[in-house]
């Protein structure tokens, strides 16, 4: 049994011995409190993840596509190979977070923050990169941009 608290005091309780390879499909997370949780390859699709505190968590491989998860923390969380296409993450905290190689095409990441994140790899090519934060966070040539955006601009860093 794992129990899931909320900011808000309330709790929910799974019926399950991990959270890896988990199907959230129709679980109400909205102010969940995930922290330091292993979420390998779980699947979040259809679920509301708007205000989830993610702080350093597993989420490599993770399904976080087309989803809300507006003012959400993933600081500090690996999301390596994650798939967020086409949700929306706006205002979210990624600080320090692990995005490489992860699926943010299409994402609306408006006013998020990226501080030292690794992004190398990342597939970026999203809405809101120029209202985010980026300094410190590292790229490579690999990372995928919209047309004529420069990383360098926003303090990025080109790992070699």
């Amino acid at each position: 049994m794992i129990t899931i608290q909320f900011e808000t005091g309330k709790a929910i309780v799974l019926d399950v011995l991990t959270l890896e390879y988990f199907d959230f499909k129709g679980v109400e997370l909205h102010r969940a409190v995930l922290d330091n949780q292993s979420m390998i390859g779980s699947d979040f699709s259809g679920t509301n993840l708007r205000g989830v505190s993610f702080i350093a968590s597993n989420l490599k491989c993770a399904n976080l596509s087309k989803i809300s998860m507006m003012t959400s923390d993933f600081s500090k969380s690996n999301l390596e190979n994650a798939n967020l296409e086409g949700s929306l993450a706006m205002f979210n905290d990624f600080v320090e977070a692990n995005l490489s190689n992860a699926n943010l095409k299409d994402c609306n990441v408006c006013e998020s923050n990226f501080t030292r994140a690794n992004l190398c790899g990342a597939i970026l090519n999203c809405k809101g990169l120029d209202s985010s934060k980026f300094e410190g966070a590292i790229y490579d040539e690999f990372t995928v941009w919209p047309d004529n955006f420069e990383p360098v601009n926003l303090g990025m860093i080109l790992k070699s």
